[in-house]
């Protein structure tokens, strides 16, 4: 059988085994063939977003559909972006220069991923992570250190001790999600000012992965893009997303910002995986930005997740084994199921056989988050209050 290295790599196995857990693919594998084997029984909590973009932007996309043709990194699609980044967040970006239209957020991150990182370069990974950080560096033969938020009184919180002791002089890229996905939480804005400076005095790159800044669901937490630290623009990497706020991600569109030097490769990079970002999604990414036309959708996706997040989370701190903070942003739920005595997997993989429920087993977003699984609210309303209640009904017959 051939051996692929760079896949070896990112398959993580022996990373995972020293914590006594199967890789994350394989966990992945093994909790897919039980959904399977359940069938159409199986209430899937697990899903990213929904798919359902303000019915606009539908049209908009299927008219382009219509008419054929083909547009790379549309020039107004990326003006309108940036007028976003300027009126919402305060960060001006150079349209031209500084920013480039991607096939999801995906290629932004790895493209970032493959200018970035050099076989032994260490790079800092803000815990929760996303689920594929952690694999791509690895993939790029680099090594990851990570700097854990901490879940304290049902509340997260970033731990600048802790992050202090992560980074060194090794470190070539610190990589952040902000808002935080899995967990929800919005880092506030003098815990990213201190990071800033830890950036600046260790003379290393910083990616702010911003895509769920729309889906802020704690209305006293302003969102604070790393952008207007002007002091780190020249090593900054901004990524964002149609996909996430507006329920788009079969549309494949999303955006990559930084200096002009670094966006002069992303052209190249990009070039060489796909060319450019679906003709359609461009065009249906301009149409999400119009907020006179989808800003009302958009709220009221945010007023229901919002309901949805304050009964659920009032009902999962019943249980006494289980920790759940209310998360400031995005679709998920990540509860604390540690003290149940199972690995995240087992968790969720007996979930599956005796509910009929799938979850997301916490360690697939970072080693250190294995007492945790990932539960998602973006599910269609009779859905989610079934598989809520089975869920319930699991906690309650182990507890």
């Amino acid at each position: 059988m051939t051996v692929f290295s760079r896949f070896q790599r990112a398959l993580l196995q022996d990373e995972y085994k020293s914590f006594g857990l199967p890789s994350p693919v394989q966990g992945s594998l093994e909790i897919h063939h039980l959904v399977q084997k359940k069938g159409d029984a199986v209430i899937n909590l697990s899903i990213m977003t929904d798919q359902t973009p303000p019915p606009v932007v539908r049209i908009a996309a299927a008219e382009q559909a219509l008419q054929g043709g083909y547009i790379k990194n549309a020039l107004f699609v990326r003006k309108m972006l940036c007028d976003f980044y300027e009126r919402e967040h305060g960060v001006v970006f150079d349209s031209e220069k500084e920013i480039f239209l991607t096939t999801g957020s995906q290629t932004s991150l790895d493209s970032a991923f493959k200018l970035l990182i050099e076989p032994g370069d260490e790079v800092l990974i803000a815990e929760p992570e996303y689920a594929t950080y952690e694999p791509m560096i690895y993939f790029y033969g680099g090594h990851a250190t990570f700097a854990p938020l901490i879940l304290k009184d049902n509340r997260w919180a970033f731990d600048l001790e802790t992050f202090e002791r992560a980074i060194s002089p090794k470190t070539k890229l610190v990589v952040i999600s902000n808002p935080n996905n899995p967990a929800g939480y919005v880092y506030r804005k003098e815990e990213l000012r201190e990071i800033v400076r830890l950036v600046k005095e260790n003379d290393c790159w910083l990616l702010s992965d911003e895509i769920w800044s729309l889906l802020v669901l704690s209305e006293d937490i302003p969102f604070t893009s790393m952008g207007v630290f002007d002091e780190i623009r020249d090593r900054l990497v901004v990524t964002f997303s149609s996909s996430k706020a507006f329920g788009m991600s079969g549309y494949r569109t999303g955006a990559i910002m930084g200096p002009p030097d670094f966006m002069t490769a992303i052209d190249q990079v990009v070039r060489f995986v796909a060319q450019a970002a679906p003709t359609i999604g461009q065009v249906a990414f301009a149409k999400a930005l119009e907020f006179d036309k989808t800003g009302e959708w958009v709220e009221q996706r945010k007023a229901g997740l919002r309901k949805r997040v304050k009964k659920t989370v009032e009902e999962m701190n019943g249980f006494k084994k289980v920790q759940c903070a209310e998360p400031e942003s995005g679709v998920f739920l990540f509860p604390r199921i540690k003290d149940y005595g199972m690995t995240s997997l087992e968790f969720a993989s007996r979930l599956v056989e005796e509910k009929g429920v799938y979850v997301i087993p916490g360690y697939f977003y970072g080693r250190h988050c294995d007492g945790y699984v990932r539960i998602s609210m973006a599910v269609p309303e009779d859905d989610y209050l079934v598989g809520m209640q089975r869920f319930f009904g699991f906690l309650e017959e182990h507890k």
